[in-house]
């Protein structure tokens, strides 16, 4: 992609943007791309401690849970992470944004993944009507924005390459 002009194909998911990152209540968020625009994300509340457990979900638990780099309907490029039941929701998301002087804008592929924020979003999907209240979704909460966290990734692969062993 150019700086300044509009792509017309699939976005495609920044690879500096993929790795470690973390908020400022500790949370570790690790996304891992799998295509261009399909990754798999894990999340979990710090070093050596375990995956949030979500109940009532397919995946049992906040690792490898699938996710796609998409554009909403004002073409802004966001990452959906299936949290739930996929095409159903409910949604984990992640929209990228980067800071210039006093103010964000919404981050493009050349940005300084050092300067990205990835802010977190929840989006109920079409079952919210079933079950409003988000119970399957509160490990996520309290959001708060990401920041990358390089320093820190080589730990965070180690403690999960001894988890995937168990």
């Amino acid at each position: 992609m150019i700086p300044g002009q509009a792509s017309h194909g699939s976005p495609t998911f920044p690879e500096p943007w993929c790795g470690l990152w973390k908020d400022s209540n500790g949370k570790l968020l690790y996304l891992q791309r799998i295509t261009e625009r399909q990754l798999v994300v894990s999340l979990t509340p710090g070093h050596e401690q375990p995956f949030f457990p979500l109940p009532e979900v397919m995946y049992g638990r906040t690792h490898r849970l699938p996710a796609l780099y998409q554009a909403d309907v004002r073409s802004h490029l966001f990452l959906r992470v299936d949290a739930g039941q996929p095409g159903w929701g409910p949604y984990f998301e992640l929209e990228f944004l980067f800071g210039e002087g006093d103010r964000l804008r919404l981050a493009e592929p050349w940005d300084l993944a050092s300067g990205v924020i990835a802010r977190p979003r929840i989006n109920f999907g079409p079952q919210a009507e079933g079950s409003p209240d988000g119970t399957s979704i509160s490990w996520a909460y309290p959001l708060a924005n990401f920041w990358k966290a390089e320093e820190e990734e080589k730990r965070f692969l180690d403690y999960l390459g001894e988890i995937s062993a168990d």
